[in-house]
């Protein structure tokens, strides 16, 4: 063997093959970002490293170099990618060719089915090139799966896959898997943004939320669009805080004590109150704050023991 002269990096030390290590950090980073966003279980982190690494290099340019300003398929086929650029996970529509799906569908039905994007098709034989085909999970797919092994990515040609942003570019970005439009039947655990997506929906369709009125913005007292006429105009009566901060009061108005969760009478404004959802106890605060929320501060109120 020749002796070409190498740097060599120590052991334990990551310091010593710091390139290295940093591109290795920002895919491990870039994954999870992924699989976050997408509301999908680390079972898929192959198919979402994957995604990463090929729509880092076919549209993130490189910083220095010899190829500075250009991106690494740039540099490597001489081309621009003509792939589209698709999030992980996001819905898509595709054109089937499998036999079997066409005889299912209805004659004068839709001739799409809405899927799940994966991934990228790279070819072997050229070095990695995009071989100008994708990866989708069907919904129905997601629907009847028993186990994540037993699901097959669908491969869909470029000219099949329908991305709703390429077709209106206002069109949102949807992540099925997050929104709840599908889900797998046999998870037990929901990512964080599957559960924040979740609480989301339920505080808006919770019926507490529904009975609360916006005040009219006329109601509203705004110090910037006050006119000089109602400088001299009566002040509206203080309204009840929930803070213990003491507050300036005129001199002949008798100083009263009001709960931190209480409503002034003839109110139409809801308590501030608690709701334990499965292993989630959610607070609601209706009632405007000015100091930092403890559950100590009410300990009669919470429903769980406080230690």
């Amino acid at each position: 063997m020749f002796a070409f002269p190498r740097d060599t990096s120590q052991q334990h030390r990551p310091a010593t093959n710091g390139v290295a290590e940093r591109a290795q950090r920002t895919v491990k980073e870039g994954t999870s970002c992924f699989l976050s966003q997408a509301g999908m279980q680390h079972d898929w982190w192959v198919e979402a490293a994957h995604c990463y690494c090929f729509l880092r290099n076919a549209w993130d340019p490189i910083p220095s170099g010899p190829h500075a300003g250009m991106t690494s398929y740039q540099a490597r086929f001489g081309e621009d990618c003509p792939a589209k650029i698709v999030m992980f996970g996001q819905e898509v529509e595709y054109y089937p060719l499998d036999p079997l799906i066409k005889n299912k569908t209805p004659k004068y039905a839709e001739k799409t089915r809405k899927a799940v994007f994966m991934d990228y098709v790279q070819s072997v034989r050229t070095g990695g090139k995009w071989a100008k085909s994708y990866l989708v999970l069907d919904y129905e797919d997601i629907r009847n799966a028993t186990t994540y092994k037993r699901l097959t990515l669908t491969p869909v040609r470029m000219s099949e896959l329908i991305v709703p942003q390429h077709v209106d570019p206002n069109a949102p970005i949807i992540f099925p898997l997050v929104e709840n439009i599908v889900r797998f039947p046999f998870e037990k655990r929901l990512t964080l943004s599957q559960q924040d997506a979740d609480n989301r929906k339920r505080m808006l369709t919770s019926p507490v939320a529904r009975s609360l009125d916006p005040a009219p913005i006329a109601d509203v007292d705004d110090p910037i669009t006050a006119t000089d006429n109602d400088a001299h105009a009566p002040a509206s009566a203080p309204a009840a805080a929930s803070s213990s901060q003491a507050r300036a009061e005129p001199a002949d108005v008798a100083r009263t004590d009001v709960p931190a969760n209480a409503t002034p009478e003839g109110s139409d404004q809801c308590p501030d109150l608690w709701e334990l959802s499965n292993k989630q106890l959610i607070r609601y605060h209706y009632t405007p704050r000015l100091e930092m929320f403890s559950p100590e501060n009410i300990p009669h109120d919470c429903p769980i023991p406080i230690k």
